[in-house]
């Protein structure tokens, strides 16, 4: 292993400890990048790199669409109007609200990709309805944050346009490929937090 290398790895390492001690996600990462592009003895290469990811049309067009859809349905109050209209139903399901709140929640991060935005609009609806039937704070949170995957089947997520021109596919060919895996997954996750709610006892 090359020195390089043990150093990238402790580096990693370091970052995901202060992203699990809750420091600030964007410095972390940055001062991250930084490091390494030091101890490379290149410091000017994270500065090359950001420049020509952020001047690239596709990025640009990408993310200041995603921002201003984010803005629009924010300035609207749509998302708040598809939470009510969603979660409605949802108040007698006993046990089986869980899923059924992270299934909803799944459907809204598809139109609200920002995980930050997502949590704002459905966070103050599921989390009290979640806890008032029963369930304890820490599943209802876990609930909400665990559904989020969905939102890699927006076409304007900068991830899935960054992806597709690395790979010379269009975007919602890229998505079409992919759209399966994300489904099984998020099924997956709902079913894994099921048994962690029902292990652990969670749910009174």
């Amino acid at each position: 292993m090359s020195l390089n290398i043990a150093f990238a790895l402790v580096t990693v390492l370091v970052t995901i400890y202060a992203l699990i001690k809750r420091y600030e996600t964007r410095c972390v990462l940055i001062v991250a990048g930084f490091a390494m592009a030091i101890f490379s003895l290149k410091p000017m290469i994270a500065f090359q790199q950001f420049d020509a990811s952020m001047t690239k049309a596709s990025l640009i067009i990408a993310i200041c669409s995603a921002m201003g859809f984010a803005a629009a349905i924010s300035l609207t109050k749509c998302d708040v109007h598809l939470v009510a209209l969603l979660t409605r139903p949802l108040k007698s399901l006993g046990v089986f609200l869980l899923p059924a709140c992270m299934a909803v929640t799944g459907i809204c991060a598809v139109a609200i990709p920002s995980t930050a935005g997502l949590c704002a609009a459905v966070g103050p609806s599921m989390i009290p309805i979640l806890i008032r039937s029963g369930f304890r704070p820490a599943i209802a949170a876990t609930a909400i944050v665990c559904s989020t995957t969905p939102a890699l089947l927006n076409p304007g997520v900068a991830h899935n346009v960054f992806v597709s021109k690395l790979a010379n596919m269009e975007v919602m060919e890229f998505i079409g490929q992919f759209t399966l895996p994300l489904v099984l997954f998020a099924v997956a996750t709902i079913a894994g937090l099921m048994i962690v709610c029902v292990a652990y006892r969670d749910y009174k």
